[in-house]
């Protein structure tokens, strides 16, 4: 499954009944009941069964059975989704039936097969494999990891597609305001433009004049933006995993990305500007 071994071994298929009986614990209960210690051959007992979680997993204070020798500690796993936080938990071999004595048993078990290649290609030889050992044993429920991780995702995904699309559009719609603003400035500034041309300036001063301006107004826009962002981040904590709502790469990435649509947006107008005719528009001022 890929779960990292932090510390101790792993099951063996020496692990049986006839051997002390042993557990696997995941880094949660190390820090939460091990804080300051080498959790390394501590006796342990899974607690009662209120939850399939054992979160009343405590070093053993008395003579309670099943014991179990702690021989390892592997990496969370999130087993109840990406947003919820992983619990501590305690991981027996199957062959010694510790979890079945204490009625903690799942009423489903899962295999799950590695391959090489297209893991549905080999669903008729795993459920024949299964019913060579039990014929009344029925197989269903089968798919790709890919497809289990796909539809836990898929309504957040949804979700955050949706929030994409808007902030596309808003870009868009930010992108044809700027160039209808930038329009009416360079507009109101044909004369100024015209002035500085007749004096010598060319078409880099010009265009350096236009984006100055709106560079000017973006970054204050930006400024404000963000700061908007921040006040809002928390509403978009719940559809976030591995990201912090204020992530600084992320506001920084936007920022950039705004100032660089707002840039195109005005590089229409000062061409436009550029290109004007300095003796036609004194002429006609």
């Amino acid at each position: 499954m890929g779960i990292p071994l932090i510390q101790g071994r792993f099951f063996t298929e020496e692990d049986t009944g006839a051997r002390p009986l042993v557990a696997v614990i995941n880094e949660s209960a190390r820090r939460r009941f091990f804080p300051n210690e080498n959790p390394m051959g501590k006796l342990v007992y899974p607690g009662p069964p209120e939850s399939t979680i054992p979160k009343n997993l405590l070093p053993s204070p008395d003579l309670r059975t099943p014991r179990l020798t702690i021989i390892g500690v592997i990496g969370d796993v999130r087993h109840s989704g990406l947003w919820n936080p992983p619990q501590p938990e305690l991981f027996v071999p199957h062959l010694q039936g510790t979890v079945k004595d204490n009625q903690t048993s799942a009423l489903h078990m899962y295999l799950v097969i590695k391959t090489g290649s297209d893991p549905l290609r080999f669903v008729h030889a795993a459920r024949a494999a299964v019913q060579s050992l039990d014929p009344d044993q029925p197989v269903g429920d089968i798919a790709a990891m890919d497809q289990r991780l796909d539809d836990s995702l898929s309504g957040e995904r949804f979700r955050l597609f949706l929030f994409s699309a808007f902030a596309v559009l808003a870009l868009v719609l930010a992108a044809v305001g700027v160039y209808g603003v930038m329009s009416y400035s360079v507009r109101l500034r044909m004369h100024e433009i015209g002035i500085r041309m007749a004096l010598g300036a060319g078409v880099p001063d010009v265009l350096a004049i236009i984006l100055r301006h709106a560079l000017k107004l973006a970054t204050i826009g930006v400024i404000a933006g963000v700061a908007l962002g921040l006040g809002v981040t928390r509403l978009m904590s719940t559809l976030l995993f591995g990201v912090k709502p204020t992530d600084s790469l992320t506001f920084l990435g936007a920022s950039l990305m705004s100032i660089l649509v707002i840039a195109a947006a005005s590089l229409v107008p000062s061409f436009r500007a550029a290109r004007t005719d300095p003796v036609r528009v004194l002429r006609a001022e």
